[in-house]
């Protein structure tokens, strides 16, 4: 437990605000703190993390569990996850394009068997395409504003809060 805490250090200074080459120092302070002791597992945890109930562990810069992966997302595979995400929003539209053309050419006598499955295929990428748009979106907005998806969350509850909403 303590050699995985330590490997962490290294990204708690990149990714926490912490910028001290006295490592020790800032453990001290870490174990001094009764917010950087995971309350579920007891270990001593880097700033930002979050312990995920799925998978039973602490995990660096946690985004979400995602239920596709079955993984949680974390600073170690946040890249990953991006590419996941365009990569299935190409692959929709790809499709959508591709079955929109084949459609378009009414004259091929095969084609007409299949056109209500064709039909059902076009939408169903529409929809999951429009989905992974979304999802894709708002992952890039919440990268580019440094947050993970529990803070996002955690900041928007705050206002609403604050707002008496």
């Amino acid at each position: 437990m303590q050699s995985n805490y330590s490997n962490d250090l290294a990204e708690l200074r990149k990714y926490s605000g912490v910028w001290t080459e006295n490592l020790t120092v800032v453990e001290e302070i870490l174990r001094s703190s009764s917010e950087c002791v995971c309350k579920k597992c007891d270990a001593l945890k880097p700033l930002r993390t979050h312990h995920c109930s799925v998978c039973d562990r602490c995990v660096l810069l946690m985004d979400h569990h995602c239920m596709w992966t079955n993984n949680c997302i974390g600073l170690k595979n946040y890249k990953p996850f991006l590419q996941l995400n365009l990569f299935g929003q190409i692959a929709c539209w790809y499709t959508i394009i591709s079955i929109w053309l084949a459609t378009k050419q009414e004259s091929q006598a095969p084609l007409a068997d299949i056109s209500g499955f064709l039909y059902f295929a076009k939408m169903w990428d529409l929809l999951v395409g429009k989905m992974m748009l979304a999802l894709t979106g708002f992952n890039f907005y919440i990268m580019s504003t440094g947050l993970t998806y529990l803070e996002f969350r955690n900041m928007m509850e705050t206002r609403a809060r604050g707002l008496n909403l």
